[in-house]
């Protein structure tokens, strides 16, 4: 009777990892497909709209839930307040957003979301990019109107409740940066202050791509160009069972795992002396799927195991070698090895 490899559990055979990993790019394309259905049903409900140009820019009337915002080339907001005081300051900080193309920087931030929706640093940089936004919409609004005027301006948006859209140029969001943004607007920062703030931005995108950068690895695989010295065939040799599958054991307490390891040891130093390249599936006691053990590449493969017979029968030692019907000389090799060995193998009591 030969031992069989030990089964894999129910979390081997699941693989854990690619569950995950599926229910990732899921959740993502789940998240991305959203984002294009609302992209594309915002701009078919703005061709719909009727729109007034002033200063060169569309102004539409508000709808759902749009309200004094900008939407890439177009402003949101009430016409008939074009005229007025604070219109006009709603009007100069859209227009803003509009010249400094925000609108991209905000989808582009939204597709980054999607793609990165597990990372919680990303919703940190969308909130400190709407933040770096209004603060530069706030400087250049207030070095035309005066700071004052505008400052003043936003303490009376407070008093306003508007709900607004992802895709929009927030004019408020809540009273502490409310505070924040009127004390930076007070404040006098120097061009290259600002600059230092700003450049701030760049190191957290690094850190945040570095977090999501990360190499699997592949298993080792040998291939038989680079492993070939001289001319000489490479043998894979694969120790039967180790770690947490040790086989059989016998009377007293042998186990499978460690004579098997102990044999390919020797056969690859018997089979260097006659100038193989021999390659070792593991040359530790360390547990391996069989896909993995398959992995590797030579011009032979043998798997050695110490099978239990009772009876004394036979020898107590099974060589194994791939079934390989796209390659036949490998198994017609792996077949001649493993008779080769059979026949020079000697077993001691």
């Amino acid at each position: 009777m030969i031992e069989p490899e030990e089964q894999l559990n129910l979390w081997d055979r699941m693989e854990f990892k690619k569950i995950l990993a599926y229910a990732y790019l899921l959740i993502a394309i789940f998240f991305l497909t959203r984002l294009v259905y609302r992209s594309l049903k915002l701009v078919c409900c703005l061709k719909k709209m009727d729109f007034q140009e002033h200063q060169g820019i569309k102004v539409i009337p508000p709808f759902n839930r749009f309200n004094n915002c900008s939407i890439f080339h177009y402003i949101v907001m009430d016409k008939s307040a074009l005229e007025s005081p604070e219109g006009k300051l709603i009007f100069a900080h859209e227009a803003q957003h509009i010249l400094k193309g925000h609108a991209w920087d905000k989808l582009y931030i939204e597709l980054m979301c999607c793609i990165f929706w597990i990372n919680p640093a990303i919703y940190w940089v969308r909130k400190e990019l709407h933040r770096l936004h209004e603060f530069q919409v706030d400087i250049a609004v207030a070095e035309y109107y005066g700071k004052t005027n505008y400052a003043s301006f936003l303490l009376n948006m407070t008093q306003q409740n508007q709900q607004l859209d992802y895709m929009q140029s927030r004019i408020l969001k809540n009273q502490n940066e409310l505070v924040e943004r009127i004390d930076r607007l007070m404040r006098n920062l120097s061009p290259r202050t600002k600059g230092y703030q700003y450049l701030l931005f760049v190191p957290c995108i690094f850190v945040l791509i570095v977090s999501f950068s990360f190499i699997d690895p592949p298993k080792e695989k040998i291939s038989t160009t680079s492993a070939v010295k001289n001319s000489a065939k490479t043998i894979v040799l694969d120790p039967g069972h180790g770690g947490k599958d040790s086989g059989a054991t016998n009377s007293r307490g042998l186990k499978e795992k460690d004579l098997t390891l102990q044999a390919c040891k020797m056969i690859q130093n018997e089979l260097e002396k006659e100038g193989f390249q021999v390659v070792l599936t593991h040359s530790k006691d360390e547990f391996m799927m069989l896909k993995d053990r398959a992995a590797f590449t030579g011009d032979a493969l043998i798997s050695i195991h110490f099978d239990i017979d009772p009876s004394n029968a036979k020898q107590p030692i099974g060589l194994r070698y791939p079934k390989a019907v796209e390659l036949p000389k490998i198994q017609d090799q792996s077949r001649e090895l493993a008779f080769r060995l059979t026949q020079n193998l000697k077993i001691k009591d």
